[in-house]
């Protein structure tokens, strides 16, 4: 079979048509080599269109940033840990949260010294300038104007109140709601079934370091810086429409008037403190409730005290260094006044006018080395150099028997007993306390430092 030939003109063959596909190849090559042409419309559509992108992006970062720091404020820092005892966690929020609670109660103990002052006759400048120098308010606008000071402090506390909660439970000790409303009633001086309902009492000023013990002494947790003096600020009234109990009363009201007092009083001041501190009512009794067990474990753990102390008639000179105790001892036993030596040297100006003299105490109300010292002194020898945290003492005992206590004198050994078995507690290897610098970087400063305005 022969092949069949193909015709032939002569003439150029026709070329063959491209393909869909090969066209628009050329077509995207062609637009890339001339350059593809645009509208100015759809160049600024095209412009709008990444800027909105790039907002988008940067929007969406921004709001990335914000939720990381909000989780990390409201959820992530306030459950870091400032301590841990014995497996119990301390939180950042839980201690702000005191802190705030803190600074609310000392601002209202000032008010009520302000007020108690103020009801003596003092004007108002010069009731300013008490709460400056009796050494218990003092105290109290010292540490609100130094946050690493009342947050040290609070941090003790909280660690005492969880080893006390700790050792309450292995004690079988509890508190009633009635026992914390009592305490409450006894934070605002309330007595439902004696006396008259007035404002939380101020302690009687003093302004020397006598050695008596202080009411509640705490270990420190970590080393902060405590200014070594305290300015005298100007404390401004904060306006508030919160009523409050005066000092005094002119006529004595009954008893249902009292509690009506009383309890539109505490209503009031819950308020005021839930919207000072960002707090809530549960917090608040959660406060006076480990107040409450505080007391009980107390009374628990000093059950078996002898109402019989040691009281000793004492005078003393105190100085700030060692070399000058030991001149003081020196001059006394060539002869020279103790009165005069007392008058002379002693940084002890609340007793250095009249000789030294303590008068008679139980020793159990001055800081263990004085008290110790005293205990076994020779009668009408000159003790010393002693050292406390005051300074250097010299000391003589004039003379000293065994006494029933009353009861402020009791009350004050048992506080001190009590704190000595908290003290060592502490310091019991037994115990795991641990505490953590995230403290210091979240003590609140609010609420501020002011007087509250009574209506």
């Amino acid at each position: 079979m022969s092949k069949r030939s193909e015709q032939t003109t002569g003439l150029p063959k026709r070329p063959t048509p491209k393909s869909d596909k090969e066209t628009g190849e050329s077509a995207k090559r062609s637009s890339r080599l001339l350059g593809e042409y645009r509208t100015r419309h759809e160049r600024e559509a095209a412009m709008q269109r990444l800027i909105l992108t790039v907002v988008g992006i940067v929007g969406a970062i921004a709001i990335l940033l914000v939720a990381f720091a909000l989780i990390n404020d409201q959820i992530l820092a306030p459950r870091q840990a400032v301590a841990n005892v014995n497996g119990d966690t301390i939180t950042v929020g839980e201690f702000e949260r005191r802190v705030r609670l803190e600074r609310t109660l000392l601002n209202e103990q000032l008010t009520n010294a302000y007020y108690t002052y103020l009801s003596f006759g003092a004007s108002e400048s010069d009731a300013q300038q008490a709460l400056t120098q009796n050494s218990y308010t003092s105290n109290i606008i010292s540490e609100m104007q130094v946050p690493d000071q009342l947050g040290n402090r609070v941090l003790n506390d909280m660690i005492d109140d969880t080893l006390i909660r700790q050792q309450a439970e292995a004690l079988g000790v509890s508190v009633s709601d009635e026992k914390v409303q009592e305490r409450i009633q006894q934070f605002f001086g309330y007595d439902p079934n004696a006396g008259l309902f007035t404002a939380t009492p101020s302690p009687s000023p003093t302004v020397s370091p006598t050695p008596f013990i202080t009411a509640t002494p705490s270990p420190v947790p970590t080393e902060t810086s405590t200014p070594t003096t305290t300015p005298t600020p100007e404390i401004t009234e904060t306006p508030s429409v919160t009523p409050q109990a005066t000092a005094t009363a002119t006529s004595t009201p009954d008893a249902a008037t009292r509690e009506a007092t009383f309890n539109s009083t505490r209503d009031d001041f819950f308020q005021y403190v839930t919207t000072t501190s960002q707090l809530n009512d549960g917090d608040v009794q959660a406060y006076f409730a480990a107040q409450a067990l505080r007391e009980a474990v107390m009374e628990q753990v000093t059950a078996d005290m002898s109402h019989t102390a040691t009281y000793a008639n004492i005078r003393h000179i105190l100085v700030a260094t060692e070399a000058e105790a030991q001149d003081v001892l020196e001059a006394l036993q060539s002869g020279e006044p103790f009165a005069s030596l007392a008058a002379a040297v002693s940084t002890d100006t609340s007793n250095a006018g009249n000789g030294g003299e303590l008068g008679w105490q139980p020793l159990s109300v001055y800081v263990t080395p004085f008290a110790d010292a005293a205990r076994d002194a020779e009668i009408g020898t000159f003790v010393g150099p002693v050292e406390t945290e005051f300074g250097y003492h010299i000391l003589q005992v004039r003379a000293r028997e065994e006494r029933e206590m009353d009861q402020s004198d009791f009350e004050q050994a048992q506080a001190r007993a009590f704190q000595d078995w908290l003290d060592g507690l502490r310091a019991d290897e037994s115990q795991s306390i641990q505490t953590f610098d995230t403290w210091i970087d979240n003590v609140p400063t609010d609420p501020p430092l002011g007087l509250r305005a009574l209506s």
